[in-house]
């Protein structure tokens, strides 16, 4: 809960510096997004394929990721490669 609290600190430190805004949950522009908020973002926003190929997992995106979730990660220096895989 700690590293959460933490994600939140640093995602609304980084908005008011940028004065940028994300679409929230029921579609409310936020530039303080709470914990919640960005849990829910990215609860319902974010699908993984995985499939094997000449014995090889391979892990990426169903979809691309929304405006949403690339404003998040990049403020907390995240990667949107995180999500692909392979091995």
């Amino acid at each position: 809960m700690m590293i959460l609290s933490v994600a939140e600190h640093v995602v609304r430190r980084q908005f008011k510096a940028t004065g940028e805004k994300i679409i929230g949950p029921g579609g409310i522009k936020m530039s303080r997004p709470t914990l919640m908020s960005i849990l829910d973002i990215f609860k319902v926003g974010i699908g993984v394929k995985v499939f094997s190929s000449e014995g090889q997992k391979y892990r990426c995106l169903a979809r691309p990721l929304k405006e949403n979730h690339k404003s998040i990660l990049k403020c907390l220096g995240i990667s949107e490669n995180i999500f692909c895989w392979n091995g």
